[in-house]
């Protein structure tokens, strides 16, 4: 909404992510003399970090469906200011030639991006939705290395199950936008939405990146993790607490520990619902923390 007023009555097209670098009006008002597109290529990395400084062992988020860890800065406020939060993106954003990768080629980069900030364990990760399947196999591969992987937490994240079909979107399938829509809880094309300011190119690698996922669901396999999930569940609009278990529980040698939140699924990272994980969220990573000296 801040986004919108200031292109709306200052006729400036500030990026979303502009907002995660200025706790402060004056560190605001900065960014708003900044030649425009200066933060872009900073706003579609691969990497994005959402808060880079800090003392604490890093969380890194990996993106929805959609390809983009903006979503991920609301868990700033509830989170140890020392705590470190990075996101994972879609390459496509930043290299719109690079080719659709799959699953194992997603993992492979996303290692090595997150090898650039911490190269060695313990690790904290979360994912939201396909995020969170990621997040799994990363963990996986991880704990293969010899790495320790502190933490393993997803919101909403469900892997397709016998009998599951999806039928194949295309990139200009009216289908595609219907699908995203119901993804993140809102239309990316509205002038009010968070994703408004992406341009003709970025909707396009969007749109891109969603479909090239959307269409992965029948070449997903996962290893076993070691250790105990963390699990965010949309309880609103489904059974999440119930199916979470019978999910995750072949892929885990540990439990699969539940929290019902009261939303659907497009809107875990809403204020609201994203408060009351942010707050869980904090108290796991800072148990963590002690058991490593780091509290």
């Amino acid at each position: 909404r801040l986004v919108s007023r200031i292109r709306t009555t200052l006729n400036v097209e500030l990026p979303v992510p502009a907002l995660f670098e200025t706790p402060t009006i004056a560190t605001l008002v900065g960014q708003l003399d900044r030649t425009p597109g200066s933060s872009s290529a900073h706003s579609f990395g691969v990497l994005l970090p959402l808060r880079a400084e800090g003392d604490l062992d890093p969380l890194f988020c990996i993106h929805p469906a959609i390809g983009l860890s903006w979503a991920y800065s609301g868990l700033l406020r509830h989170l140890d200011r020392q705590q470190p939060l990075f996101g994972l993106q879609a390459r496509r954003f930043s290299e719109p030639d690079a080719a659709a990768p799959g699953l194992e080629e997603m993992v492979e980069d996303y290692l090595n991006e997150i090898r650039t900030v911490q190269p060695a364990g313990p690790y904290s990760l979360l994912g939201w939705s396909f995020g969170g399947i990621v997040a799994h196999a990363v963990a996986v591969r991880l704990q293969e290395a010899g790495e320790e992987v502190a933490l393993l937490a997803m919101m909403d994240s469900y892997l397709p199950t016998d009998g599951w079909e999806s039928e194949r979107l295309s990139y200009d399938s009216p289908e595609a936008l219907s699908a995203i829509v119901e993804s993140i809880g809102h239309d990316p094309t509205s002038p009010e939405s968070p994703l408004a300011g992406l341009g003709v190119d970025g909707f396009s690698a969007l749109v891109k990146v969603f479909v090239d996922i959307a269409n992965l669901s029948d070449h997903i396999s996962v290893g076993k993790f070691m250790g105990d999930i963390l699990f965010f569940a949309a309880a609103a609009d489904k059974a999440g607490s119930e199916l979470a278990p019978d999910v995750w529980a072949p892929h885990t040698n540990g439990r699969v520990e539940v929290h019902a939140i009261d939303c659907v699924h497009g809107d875990m990272t809403q204020p609201r619902p994203l408060s009351e994980i942010g707050q869980i969220l904090a108290a796991k990573l800072a148990v963590n923390a002690g058991k490593h000296g780091k509290a």
